[in-house]
């Protein structure tokens, strides 16, 4: 997905950032770590939903970031961020699903995630999406997907 030599481009962390991947596929979960750490990126891993709350439980600074799958079995993404924003988490989260943001933001409050990406995506679109969750405030909505 990317090379050394692309750590130390535009593509990278702008200051040191941890973020948590939220994801049932184990492969999905290795190659966005990969791809993250290249670039500067402090990253932890969570195989679903209920994983990811005990997680921010027990540390809750322990992610700038959520990289958040939606569909996932047990706990899918909505219900993770759901409990996430009950508990008072306020952590940017990047919505990732294969599925159409529309459908997506009919499940979720406005203002809740700040960002989506719709799978599959690119690595420079990846890192754009958690440079721009972490800018915004949490109450901003979320930056409307490019078709």
């Amino acid at each position: 997905m990317a090379n050394a030599s692309d750590a130390a481009g535009p593509h990278a962390a702008t200051t040191p950032c941890r973020v948590l991947i939220v994801d049932d596929e184990a492969m999905v979960r290795s190659q966005l770590r990969r791809s993250l750490e290249l670039r500067g990126y402090t990253v932890a891993e969570a195989g679903n939903g209920r994983v990811a709350l005990e997680m921010l439980a027990a540390q809750p600074a322990s992610a700038d970031v959520l990289i958040l799958d939606m569909t996932m079995p047990d706990l899918d993404g909505a219900e993770v961020l759901h409990r996430l924003r009950a508990a008072g988490s306020r952590v940017p989260v990047v919505i990732s699903s294969g599925y159409l943001d529309v459908a997506v933001e009919r499940r979720l409050p406005r203002g809740e995630f700040q960002s989506f990406l719709a799978k599959p995506y690119s690595a420079t679109e990846l890192v754009t999406a958690i440079e721009r969750a972490r800018t915004a405030r949490p109450a901003d909505p979320p930056e409307p997907h490019r078709p």
